[in-house]
């Protein structure tokens, strides 16, 4: 039964952009030839449960391998596939073999990569080999589950466990495989070098496995299969081209997506009923073309294979995960060619395909582009927040893989058949010292690792004391800066003010010295010398001219108010956007966070208004428990808006209440998660609002939550 593996296993050695071949249509049409494989032999059910497999079983599984090959699998038919096995349960051992394989295709492949059920699948097959028998029976069918449970945990990165099951196999079987099957074998070692980011050994392993599967078709032709001859071999053709791509080698990666592609174009022309495969085919290595020329700056170039990838995969039924990476590809070409509008819609076209088809490789790259092109257009603060999410997610990744580093199973494979042969040479005269020897190591090594533990454990807990206690003096610096900024403006516009009354105190003067030399002047034509006349003409000109400089002088120094330099407000979609924005940490404390807004309109700053609301939000999140309610409102009074933040959470102690507002009366407290709190924020949020000629109260009672009302004015 080699014919088990040879169908499913050539999906887990491609690249996962390879998976999605088989998606599709005609739902009612498959369901029905699956019903009628097995309903026209339900009426003569055996009864017997010692039987192999009943001719129904065996019907409705092959039906089903029809239906996939002919490429219109759907939910549907997995839904009446599991009908029908129940009716038959319950299942002899061939048959729950066969279902199982069904299974393992339906997870890995349909379900594009669902490796935690297909571990468990694959847990259920094997158990069925407990029975020696069984077993002995079924070896091909053994070792096709021993290395489909090695994949499952290779793709959920326990190596360690996946390199017992690949020993195994190999140790017992690998004279018996053909070169096919260690085609296969040596891509599943190359796929997990690649996982390791040791690109050079998984091209090694790649090119070995091409090697082998080209001389298998040349000396044992098989039956003509296109995933075989066509999908196995262009896929390590272009996960060659992928690999040398990672290691910075542009022209190698060229080579080899090129010969990927005439690879389909040639053998692709014998399987006409293969079009859609073959499309997509093309699209992935179209898709990885395009990121290559636009990593060396061929930017044009770089849109036209982008382009083309995106065409084929936004078909329904095409391959989603592929398009999405194509879409994030093409957003960044288009990031470098400045055409921002364009990479802002394909990011969110992707972040649709993300949210509906996850892949946390496509959403780091996703979250680093989306923070490139914020950057670009200028939005600071924006771009950090952008930049920490791409980081937070990148750095929990690399901590997760970076015990997979180390592992090279072809070197694990040499050394256990060394020490194997070692062992064996010495076992009657050296195995109880060896068996001593190797406790002993075990337990110093043990204990080495547990002294090592505990003692960067207990390092780390003083770092991290220390850094909370760093991040709360910073905390508190920071708010007394904010609060002496606005002091510091505050004292800006009294000595502005200043200034303007001493030059309107001085105005009121040289105005009667210019009332008083109007009728000397008009009468000195007449009455007086002209040496004394020109004195008059230069005492007015004096005069004026002292005018004219304390009028520019008030004009210059005139007090400004909030409503002088400021914008008018749509508070309504302003707080709709800080609700948003603090939904994420709401989001992490399991909170319920509403908004229910009115149109208004005020004028003032917009950054000022925006830090009084998520001060206020911040507060409500910081001192509700988990699970808890925070609503934010906003409704119109009569010459007024209001603006309310409400929540349900642990209240203001009446001994804080008296004096909240002021910086010297009350010391923050902690959160109901012990977040810090510096018992800043408030005293900078009032002194905004009565800089906007506002007011700000509360209401508050102990374990009974708190609401804050702002009043601005129209």
């Amino acid at each position: 039964m080699r014919g088990i593996w040879q169908k499913n296993c050539i999906l887990d050695l491609l690249t996962p952009r390879m998976h999605a071949w088989i998606r599709h249509i005609d739902a009612a049409r498959t369901a029905y030839l699956v019903y009628l494989a097995v309903i026209g032999l339900a009426g003569c059910k055996p009864s017997t449960h010692h039987m192999e497999s009943r001719p129904a079983i065996v019907s409705a599984f092959d039906t089903v391998w029809q239906v996939i090959n002919l490429e219109r699998f759907t939910e549907s038919t997995k839904a009446t596939i599991d009908s029908i096995v129940s009716q038959y349960k319950p299942l002899t051992k061939p048959e729950q073999l066969s279902y199982y394989e069904l299974l393992h295709w339906y997870y890995t492949t349909f379900r594009l990569g669902d490796y935690e059920s297909a571990n468990e699948v694959a847990n259920r097959a094997l158990a069925l080999f407990a029975d020696p028998e069984f077993k002995q029976g079924n070896l091909d069918n053994y070792v096709s589950w021993m290395l489909y449970k090695g994949d499952a945990l290779v793709r959920l990165n326990r190596l360690n466990e996946a390199y017992i099951y690949y020993y195994r196999v190999k140790s017992e079987f690998e004279d018996e495989w053909n070169a096919r099957e260690l085609s296969q074998f040596a891509a599943r070692l190359g796929r997990v070098r690649y996982q390791q980011h040791n690109y050079h050994d998984a091209i090694q392993y790649y090119q070995e496995a091409f090697a082998l599967i080209k001389r298998h078709l040349e000396t044992e032709p098989l039956e003509s299969n296109y995933y075989y001859e066509v999908t196995e071999p262009q896929g390590l053709l272009n996960g060659i081209a992928w690999y040398y791509e990672l290691l910075g080698r542009s022209d190698s990666a060229a080579v080899y997506y090129e010969r990927a592609l005439e690879f389909i174009d040639r053998e692709s022309k014998r399987f006409s009923t293969h079009e859609k495969a073959t499309a997509i085919a093309k699209a992935v290595i179209y898709g990885n073309l395009g990121g290559l020329h636009n990593k060396l700056g061929h930017y044009d170039t770089a849109e036209y294979y982008l382009t083309r990838s995106i065409v084929v995969n936004t078909q329904p039924g095409y391959d989603q995960r592929d398009l999405q990476t194509a879409q994030i590809k093409l957003a960044d070409t288009y990031l470098h060619m400045e055409r921002y509008d364009q990479a802002r819609q394909l990011l969110s076209d992707s972040r649709k395909g993300l949210d509906t088809l996850y892949s946390v490789e496509y959403e780091i790259r996703w979250r680093q582009t989306n923070w490139k092109l914020i950057e670009k257009q200028g939005t600071i603060d924006q771009a950090y927040d952008a930049l920490l999410a791409y980081h937070s997610l990148k750095d929990s990744i690399d901590a997760r893989d970076r015990n997979m580093f180390n592992t090279d199973f072809r070197k694990e494979f040499e050394k256990e058949e060394q020490q194997l042969a070692y062992v064996n040479l010495a076992f009657k005269n050296k195995l109880n010292f060896l068996a001593f020897v190797m406790s002993f190591v075990g337990l110093l090594f043990v204990l080495a690792i547990v002294y090592l533990v505990f003692a960067n454990w207990k390092r780390s807990k003083r770092h991290i004391r220390r850094l909370n206690q760093l991040t709360d003096r910073i905390n508190q610096r920071n708010g007394k800066l904010q609060l002496a900024l606005l002091a510091l403006q505050d004292s800006q516009q009294e000595n502005t003010k200043l200034i303007a009354m001493v030059a309107h105190d001085l105005r009121t003067p040289l105005s009667n010295i210019q009332m008083a030399l109007t009728p000397l002047t008009s009468a000195s034509d007449v009455a007086m010398p002209a040496e004394h006349v020109q004195f008059l003409k230069i005492i007015k000109q004096s005069n004026d001219e002292a005018l004219k400089l304390i009028g520019e002088l008030l004009h210059s120094f005139e007090v400004k108010t909030p409503g002088d330099a400021a914008d008018d407000i749509d508070l309504d979609a302003m707080l709709r956007d800080c609700v948003e924005f603090m939904q994420l940490r709401a989001t992490q404390k399991e909170q319920s966070l509403i908004f229910e807004g009115a149109p208004a309109v005020v004028r003032g700053s917009r950054e000022k208004i925006w830090r009084v609301v998520s001060n206020l939000i911040d507060n409500a999140i910081k001192f509700t428990p988990h699970e808890g309610e925070i609503t934010v409102r906003l409704r119109q009074a009569e010459k007024e808006v209001v603006i309310e933040v409400h929540d349900n959470g642990i209240g203001i102690p009446p001994e804080s209440k008296q004096g909240l507002f002021d910086i010297d009366k009350v010391p923050g407290r902690r959160g109901t998660d012990g977040e810090p709190s510096t018992g800043l924020g408030l005293a900078i949020v009032k002194q905004i609002v009565s800089a906007h000629k506002g007011r700000i109260h509360f209401e508050s009672a102990p374990n009974a939550g708190t609401t804050f009302f702002v009043h601005l004015p129209h």
